[in-house]
């Protein structure tokens, strides 16, 4: 198996790991933090939101992420900041006054 993702079966998800590994132990990304980077998927569970949604979050700049092999890396301290910084703004419209 060459290129991660291209296995069969199961073994993508696998790859995938073994690839966030290596690029955690070896690669300093400038823009990240000291900590191992996490997928998509990983950000949007924690969030409770879908991949979709946290990718929009990182195309917006809301948190940081690096590409690497097709492969979004999501730096986990932007995702806690993010989500720290959602939980302080209200949602929605004002409340109507009586």
């Amino acid at each position: 198996m060459g290129v991660a993702g291209h296995g069969k079966g199961s073994q993508g998800g696998c790859a995938l790991s073994r690839l966030i590994a290596y690029i955690g132990q070896t690669v300093y990304y400038k823009s990240m933090s000291k900590q191992k980077p996490i997928t998509v998927e990983a950000a949007a569970k924690f969030l409770n939101v879908t991949s979709d949604h946290v990718s929009a979050l990182i195309r917006r700049g809301k948190i940081k992420a690096e590409m690497f092999s097709r492969v979004w890396l999501v730096d986990p301290v932007s995702v806690r900041r993010y989500l720290r910084m959602d939980r302080m703004t209200t949602k929605g419209r004002p409340r109507k006054e009586s």
